[in-house]
């Protein structure tokens, strides 16, 4: 039976997510064992396993390296960020390589090369030359592969399974054979990917166009008293919110929806704003809720959000304030600290991203809003600099983290303008949770999942340049083909297994309109971004009123 000790040996980026606290104490300890050499400098975090040879004269290892059983570490070494050695590879020589770089089984970079001039003289006493080898990052070095001493090896590099590495190869290149050649450059694929991209958004732009009013007038309805549009989504629990999705897909389109005029849809979503909470309720003549309340219902939470653009939509605002975030921001550590992070990320996400707009209407429309230094302050201390999120992952699942990152963001750092505690971090984050997810390529594909990686990964990108084609080709398989999953006269689904609705719609457009904007196309389509999902922030804060340097606060 394998132990755990054998299998983060040869699994060692299974060490994360599995080990015991017992086995993380000897992790330590180990690490701590070679550092003392003076000889070996580890970064923390990842796995270095005490059944690799350590023989290095000076190595140093950045944060989250990985290190496999058997592994020859030899000579003058210097490995970025999240580089990771699989079973018995070695390094050795002078060997110097950025961020996660990879290198495959049974894999040798010999940066050092023996003598041989003198034929007079046996090769072994005619000591060693030191050229030394150079990698970028964001290369993968397949098994067996061999790099000789001398080269230099781009970033965002592929070496064959097997292939024998002995001139320079460039960025973007992927390389095999023996001796290893160019076999191609990967961003050829990624600009045809690119144009594929590009045909579909214009694709769907025409389809937009052409059957906008039709879907609209699909999902009109008479059977709802007080209502205009149906959305079985929504309809029971949220009954306001398929009038909030139609108005924000006409306003995409510049328009305002059949069936009521401007004036009229205002008076209709204004008399669900309670006086007293300001919060939206589905039954105007129903009690009032509690401003006080810790967290409202689901309901009265996410309406904050449609009801209020939707007005702004149709050139109007609420006309309430909402009393809800007044009390929540006056105590705002504790009402964090009731919510359950570590199991529901993604409802703390929506109840962040709600009060957030709250805060938002308050600042714009009633006279400005207490409390926001004292909540982004909270919310800075709280973030996790490992990942840039603020939930734990289930086991190796970040569902929950990154739909709640989303959430979170949107309605605070992205609402407000300010820079995300750890930007870096949490593009890492993402784009890990959607590649495990084969980028929601199945049925896994809803309008949320797919949201709440592009989302963030663009407000990331605002803020740095890390990871940056990683980060273009993510987008960029995410919306690949999006017009095909267009209903001709009915609009998106929501998810692959439900019928086309508003809420699918709505969502699936705006998706649709944050690729066109990263890309700079947004000209090029007939709609645009209006609402909820709208990018650019709605208002300014003032930077310098969240400290820059908090205290760390753990999350229970």
């Amino acid at each position: 039976m394998t132990t755990h000790g054998n299998l983060f040996d040869g699994c060692p980026w299974k060490f994360e997510g599995q080990a015991s606290p017992e086995e993380r104490q000897e992790q330590a300890a180990f690490v701590r064992t070679l550092a003392a050499t003076g000889r070996i400098r580890p970064g923390g975090g990842g796995y270095l396993s005490p059944n690799a040879y350590w023989a290095a004269d000076d190595a140093e290892f950045g944060e989250g390296c990985l290190v496999a059983a058997g592994v020859r570490v030899d000579g003058t070494i210097r490995a970025g960020a999240r580089c990771s050695f699989n079973l018995s590879a070695t390094v050795a020589g002078r060997v110097t390589m950025g961020d996660e770089v990879r290198i495959g089984t049974n894999a040798g970079l010999w940066g050092f090369n023996h003598g041989h001039e003198d034929i007079e003289t046996p090769i072994s006493r005619q000591g060693v030359t030191t050229s030394g080898i150079e990698i970028g990052s964001d290369v993968w070095i397949g098994a067996n592969a061999i790099v000789t001493d001398g080269v230099r090896i781009g970033s965002h590099v592929i070496v064959a399974a097997g292939a024998v590495v002995t001139r320079d190869v460039p960025d973007y290149a992927i390389v095999g054979g023996n001796p290893a050649r160019v076999i191609r450059d990967r961003r050829a694929k990624r600009e045809d990917l690119l144009g594929d991209v590009r045909a579909s958004l214009q694709r769907l732009s025409d389809k937009a166009e052409r059957d906008w009013e039709t879907l609209l007038a699909r999902y009109g309805t008479d059977s709802r008293p007080g209502y205009s549009y149906s959305d079985p989504r929504n309809d029971a629990d949220d009954p306001v919110r398929p009038d909030c999705d139609a108005i924000q897909i006409a306003a995409m389109f510049g328009a305002v929806p059949d069936g009521r005029s401007r004036e009229d849809w205002i008076r209709l979503l204004k008399s669900h704003q309670d006086r007293d909470s300001g919060l939206f309720v589905k039954d105007p003549n129903a009690p009032p809720p509690d401003a006080s309340q810790a967290a409202p219902s689901n309901t009265h939470l996410y309406d904050i959000l449609c009801a209020s653009y939707a007005l702004e939509c149709l050139g109007d605002r609420p006309d309430h304030r909402i009393a809800w975030a007044d009390h929540a921001l006056a105590d705002i550590s504790t009402r964090l600290d009731d919510l359950p992070w570590c199991d529901r990320g993604w409802h703390c996400g929506a109840v962040l991203d709600s009060l957030g707009t709250a805060a938002y209407v308050n600042s714009r429309y009633a006279g400005g809003q207490s409390g926001l230094p004292q909540l982004f302050g909270e919310l800075l201390i709280r973030c996790d600099p490992a990942t840039g999120m603020w939930s734990p992952p289930r086991g190796d699942d970040y569902l929950q983290p990154v739909n709640g990152f989303y959430r979170l963001t949107r309605g605070t750092y992205a609402q407000f303008g300010l820079p995300l505690p750890y930007p870096n971090a949490a593009i890492d984050t993402v784009l890990d949770h959607a590649r495990r997810n084969h980028f929601f390529a199945k049925e896994d594909r809803t309008a949320c999942n797919v949201l709440d990686v592009i989302h963030p990964l663009m407000l990331c990108a605002g803020q740095t340049g890390h990871r940056q084609a990683k980060l273009r080709d993510t987008i960029l398989r995410l919306a690949r083909n999006i017009d095909a999953q267009w209903h001709d006269g009915a609009g998106f689904a929501f998810a692959p297994d439900e019928e086309p609705g508003l809420q699918g719609t709505e969502m699936w457009l705006s998706i649709a309109a944050l690729v066109a904007l990263y890309l700079e196309a947004q000209d090029d389509l007939s709609f645009r971004l209006a609402g909820i999902h709208r990018f650019e922030p709605a208002i300014s804060f003032p930077r310098n009123a969240v400290s820059a340097e908090p205290k760390r606060r753990m999350v229970s």
